[in-house]
């Protein structure tokens, strides 16, 4: 039991970061179709939340900052993950209605510092 306790907490912290919170796109099983992950690195650390328009050919058309669930206060940092989600793709068809939603959460965090050797 502990073992099972323990593989599920940690595949749940895994997609902690990453996630689609919910939308008409999630509840007609549209799944995402880019490799594009839901982490960034900025010197700005925390969380932004966007709700995304979604047409029938997967393309994101806009993304709204949603301020309920954003801690990033830097518009420079905004700015970088409204880019970053606009590049999102998902499930193409025509049987999709011309515009779904999906709201988003994309967590910044800080870059990790490079280490270098002393070795000649």
């Amino acid at each position: 039991m502990k073992v099972l306790t323990s593989i599920t907490f940690v595949l749940l912290s895994m997609f902690a970061n990453a996630q689609l919170l919910s939308g008409s796109l999630i509840d007609e099983g549209r799944k995402m179709t880019s490799n594009s992950s839901f982490v960034i690195e900025d010197s700005h650390e925390g969380a932004a939340v966007f709700e995304l328009a979604v047409d029938r050919e997967g393309k994101v058309t806009s993304a709204k900052l949603i301020s309920d669930g954003t801690t990033v206060v830097s518009t420079p940092a905004r700015i970088k993950a409204r880019s970053h989600v606009m590049g999102y793709t998902f499930t193409p068809g025509t049987h999709f209605p011309q515009f779904q939603h999906v709201r988003v959460k994309v967590t910044l965090v800080a870059p990790k510092p490079v280490i270098q050797s002393n070795q000649q």
